[in-house]
């Protein structure tokens, strides 16, 4: 069973919790984001929903919840960004050098159109 942690106070949130139930095998969580730090270090959940803020910090969030992939949902915008953190433990600069350059592999150039600046 996955665990899925909501924080958000809009009413958008109401109805993505009551849309999930219907998907087997989740656990749905609330919790209010002012208090989402007093859940820290739970490596149970493994999915939190937010809502974006302006004084929200990101890293904070991967280390409360470590295990967790974060979608950062900017109502406003309808921009949902998905963050993953992995951690490393690293003793020496060499393997930060190791894991850098595992990082920028890169198998294909990604190449994209040129930017025509009119949005559709």
């Amino acid at each position: 069973m996955k665990t899925i942690l909501l924080s958000g106070n809009s009413i958008w949130f109401d109805g993505l919790a009551d849309s999930l139930p219907e998907v087997q095998a989740l656990h749905v969580v609330r919790a209010d984001p002012a208090n989402v730090h007093l859940l820290a270090n739970c490596s149970q959940v493994d999915l939190v929903v937010m809502d974006e803020t302006p004084n929200m910090d990101l890293l904070s969030m991967l280390h409360i919840f470590p295990a967790a992939v974060l979608l950062v949902v900017n109502l406003a915008t309808g921009r949902l960004t998905v963050v993953h953190g992995q951690s490393y433990v690293v003793s020496t600069v060499q393997e930060v050098v190791q894991l850098i350059r595992g990082i920028t592999a890169v198998r294909t150039r990604l190449v994209l159109p040129p930017y025509s600046g009119a949005s559709s």
